[in-house]
Parts: structure tokens; sequence; C-alpha cells
């Protein structure tokens, strides 16, 4: 692939060491200093200049690449030179690192094609915590192997009104029996399973993860 990196000192040290094997990279720094040390110690073509400008990109040669990454300290800068590569440069893709959370939905609707904020990531990881530790319990059994798995179906979930048949499960899952109201249900391929049912569930241990995944409640409806 060819990626242009923009801004940024220690992530743009990292990103270089980690892509210039098997990519074709333009790096462009604003630093004169750091623009320097990034060339010597990967020895490859570093552009010094602000890539805000136009003429900078130009003389990085990012026309038509495959991806942007923009480390820049300013968020509204990183945002200026995502729009500049593929507006003007038809870049395919561009990604923002941005200092601000609050950034990355309004990003997102500007047409950037990835944001990553730490602070954004951890606070979604930690919501998805949240929801699982309320809707799952689980316990292993021979030797961590097979799990016992009880899953709540919660409004909004995607398994929500199926048949156990339409439910796309993962292979070596078996659904034991359905608590519903108190009562236990035995399912076969006809039953439906409903908001605010119980499932017991056997399966491989490999699979839990992606059995779970199936009774998470769509995006925003959470």
């Amino acid at each position: 692939m060819k990626i242009a990196i923009t801004g940024g000192k220690a992530e743009a040290d990292f990103l270089a060491a980690s892509l210039k094997e098997h990519h074709k990279l333009a790096v462009i720094n604003p630093d004169t200093e750091y623009a320097r040390y990034l060339a010597d110690i990967h020895n490859i073509p570093v552009v010094c200049g602000d890539p805000r400008k136009a003429y900078v990109l130009e003389d990085a040669g990012i026309r038509h690449f495959d991806a942007l990454v923009s480390l820049m300290a300013d968020d509204a800068d990183s945002l200026a030179v995502c729009q500049l590569a593929k507006e003007k440069f038809g870049v395919k893709k561009t990604i923002a690192v941005v200092t601000n959370p609050r950034n990355v939905e309004l990003f997102r609707t500007f047409g950037v094609t990835e944001v990553v904020s730490s602070a954004y990531m951890v606070s979604q990881h930690l919501a998805q915590l949240s929801t699982l530790s309320s809707l799952v319990s689980s316990f292993s059994l021979e030797n961590e192997k097979i799990v016992l798995t009880e899953l709540d179906v919660s409004p909004g979930s995607r398994t929500a009104g199926l048949p156990v048949c339409s439910m796309h499960l993962p292979p070596h899952v078996i659904i034991a029996c359905i608590i519903r109201s108190g009562n236990m249900i035995v399912p076969d391929g006809q039953t439906v399973v409903n908001t605010g049912d119980r499932l017991v569930v056997l399966s491989a241990a490999e699979v839990q993860n992606k059995l779970i995944a199936l009774f998470m409640p769509e995006k925003g409806s959470i």
C-alpha cells in the first residue's frame, strides 16, 4: 500500500518503523529537526513542511495514495489535512488521530474514513463491558474446553423474536433451556426467543464470543 503519515512525533516514529518494510511511505512533518530525525533513523524520504498546504502534499507525491494518517497536534489541523488529501489528491482513505473524543463523530460526518481517539475507545469498551456484565454470566467445564453461558435477551437484541433455527448459531452450540417468566422451556428449532428470556447455552469455549455477540443489542439501542 501507499501510505502518507503527516505530523506527529513518537506516533510517526512508531508508524514509520512498523510500515516501512512492506509499504511505500510518504512522511510529512512540520518540525525541521524531527523530520531530519525520521529521515535519518528510518532511511526514508521525509518532506519538511506544513501538510495543510497543497504544495507540500504535492511535493510528497501522495496523489492517489491508498491511505493518509494525520497525527497533527491540533484536531482542526488533522481535519484540514484529511479533507485536502481526499478532495484534492484523491487519497482513498483518511485516518485522523484526535485528542478530543468529542470530535470522533464530527470528523466522520465530514468524511474522514477512520477517526481514532484513545479516550473514545476506552469509553466504548467500558460501555460494552457494562452491557455484557448485565446480560451474561458463565462458567467453564472440562478444563475450560466447554462453557455454560446464561444469556439475557434484552430489548434491542438481534435475536429477539427469532426462532432458534433462524439465529445462525455458531457450530458446537446447544441451547439447553429457555427460562421465561419463571418457567423452563426445552426449545426446538421452531421455538421463538422473546425479549426478557434467559437462555442457558452449552458451547465450545472457542465460540463463546461469537455466541455472545449474537445477543448484544443492535448499535444505538442500548
